[in-house]
């Protein structure tokens, strides 16, 4: 990257192919186009792929979205994803909520 340029973000969203079920497409065409200024990517050393994986991370840690989604922003299949979640030490979402659920479950199960 040329220390004139700004590095642009392009993620898109793509409509559903005719005959899927609309309940199970993930909707509209949407394109987003994030600029970081050149100066903030150069110091920061960031590629338009590793941008997309750290959002992607970020959006996963929050909870925001699942790792399926996130792989295909990140521009990679939902195992590498995984693996690079494990690289970089990204812990999984897990609210105290999602404890009591599970608690709840186990014992509606016999297993607490």
């Amino acid at each position: 990257m040329r220390a004139t340029e700004n590095l642009l973000l392009k993620v898109e969203r793509f409509p559903c192919r005719r005959g899927v079920d609309s309940r199970s497409c993930r909707g509209i065409v949407r394109t987003m186009i994030v600029e970081v200024p050149d100066v903030t990517a150069a110091a920061a050393k960031l590629t338009p792929e590793e941008a997309r994986l750290w959002l992607a991370f970020s959006l996963y840690r929050e909870g925001r979205l699942s790792t399926g989604p996130c792989a295909e922003l990140a521009g990679l299949d939902r195992r590498a994803f995984m693996d690079e979640l494990a690289r970089h030490r990204v812990e999984a979402p897990y609210a105290v909520s999602d404890w009591e659920a599970d608690v709840a479950t186990l014992q509606k199960l016999g297993h607490l």
